[in-house]
């Protein structure tokens, strides 16, 4: 059966927060009930469009060598993008951008130029003198739809922006924490009323629907990085995000528990709409970064980091050092597990200072087995990380460090502390051994 194509972006949303608050979005909970929910999916990048150039090139080399985001305009792409290799296929294609003030005019036409070049566009605003309605952008693409041949539509929905969200004249006098939690309501109710369009246009029975979350949003749990909630190094609460695929054919849900990475969705989609049959590859990895290779380090906003993901483990490195996170523990990724580590030449050493600890907390989690855990996963997903580094940034691989590991910034004094009480014990120790001797000889005499 042929089918058309709605693709979906679920601007901010990380999974983390999607799972915590699934009842804040009644529509996509019922959606998920009829789909395949990727339930181990990563995004390649922390910035909007770094992730929608991989997703439409199904690739991540495209334009690594632009110096600033919006330079991409002018580079020419190594390959045809989804939605020019479907208009080839006889789809007819069309962007919808319903945003405020993120992107003007200018950079959407030459954005899509080299993304989707012969695509319609429609560009709309909320809020402000040039207001376009919901009710606008729902009935331009029921004309769309209703259109005789197969579409292709993208979605791009800007209003769950934390900046953008903040404009709504409703909600006015709203703290922007609530605003935080407002915006991911009002995005599900988005794609209700899709949805029940679909519905009435009898397309949910021929519409291939894929939703995916380009990025989290980090209320500066792990730095400040110059105010920014996104863009920030690339940690599971960044790059874990949803990913949902609606296929009329299929009888139920399911979830998929295998690594997809973002580059994976553009045979995905082709594959369910079958004008390709090759298979979506295993991967063992799934690789982020928050700017271009080509892009300078800036220690106080972006602070460059690259990071590689099996599932359980994220290791990420930046100028500044190697972090590692367990994500099956931790998903916010708040202790660095390599806190509890010493490194020498790329091979990391259990610290035993940390054996001070006397809790059966610590002493049980870290037993033989966990810390060699560590280890291995380090092991594994160090010489992964530089390889794709090196590929990812050329020349400027080695801005990048191996070599050391980025403390957290209360480990030093931990350890400060645990050095102080092993020196206690050690003197108490041989304090106690004098007297037991002294003891033995009086006992003598």
């Amino acid at each position: 059966m042929e089918k058309n194509l709605i693709l979906v972006h679920l601007e901010s949303l990380n999974s983390l927060y999607f799972k915590t608050h699934i009842e804040d979005f009644p529509n996509i909970k019922n959606l998920i009930s009829k789909s395949i929910y990727y339930d181990n999916y990563y995004s390649t990048a922390t910035s909007t469009l770094m992730v929608i150039s991989d997703l439409i090139f199904g690739r991540t080399d495209n334009f690594e060598q632009s110096d600033y985001l919006e330079n991409i305009f002018s580079i020419t792409p190594k390959s045809k993008g989804l939605f020019e290799i479907l208009k080839d296929c006889g789809y007819r294609t069309k962007y919808y951008f319903y945003v405020q003030e993120c992107l003007n005019e200018k950079m959407i036409n030459g954005l899509w130029k080299i993304l989707a070049p012969e695509s319609e566009i429609f560009h709309g605003y909320h809020g402000g003198d040039e207001e376009i309605s919901d009710k606008s952008l729902l009935e331009d693409i029921e004309g769309y739809i209703k259109k005789n041949g197969k579409f292709a539509i993208f979605l791009f929905n800007i209003g769950s922006h934390m900046p953008e969200a903040t404009l709504f004249p409703e909600r006015k006098g709203m703290t922007g924490g609530d605003i935080a939690i407002e915006r991911f309501k009002w995005l599900d109710e988005k794609i209700g009323s899709l949805l029940e369009l679909l519905k009435q246009t009898v397309h949910m029975d021929d519409t291939l629907l894929v939703l995916y979350g380009d990025h989290g949003d980090d209320y500066w749990g792990h730095g400040i990085y110059g105010g920014y909630l996104h863009a920030q190094p690339p940690t599971n609460v960044m790059t874990h995000t949803p990913l949902i695929v609606y296929n009329p054919e299929w009888q139920e849900g399911d979830i998929n528990r295998k690594l997809v990475s973002t580059v994976d969705i553009f045979q995905i989609i082709k594959n369910n709409l079958s004008i390709s049959n090759e298979e979506v590859k295993t991967r063992e990895y799934a690789f982020s970064r928050n700017l271009f290779g080509n892009q300078d380090v800036s220690h106080a906003t972006f602070d460059k980091s690259y990071s590689l993901t099996d599932g359980k483990y994220t290791l990420i490195t930046s100028c500044k050092g190697l972090k590692l996170f367990c994500n099956a523990l931790d998903p916010f990724n708040a202790r660095n597990f390599l806190d509890f580590y010493k490194i020498r030449h790329g091979k990391i050493q259990y610290n035993k200072i940390f054996d001070t600890l006397q809790t059966p907390h610590y002493r049980r989690f870290w037993n033989k087995e966990q810390i060699q855990d560590v280890i291995y996963h380090f092991n594994s997903l160090l010489n992964q990380l530089k390889c794709f580094v090196k590929e990812s940034s050329g020349k400027n691989f080695r801005q990048m460090s191996f070599n050391k590991i980025n403390y957290s910034y209360d480990i030093f004094s931990v350890k400060k502390r645990l050095f102080g009480i092993k020196i206690k014990q050690i003197f108490l120790g041989r304090a106690f051994g004098v007297l037991r001797k002294m003891k033995k000889i009086l006992i003598r005499h």
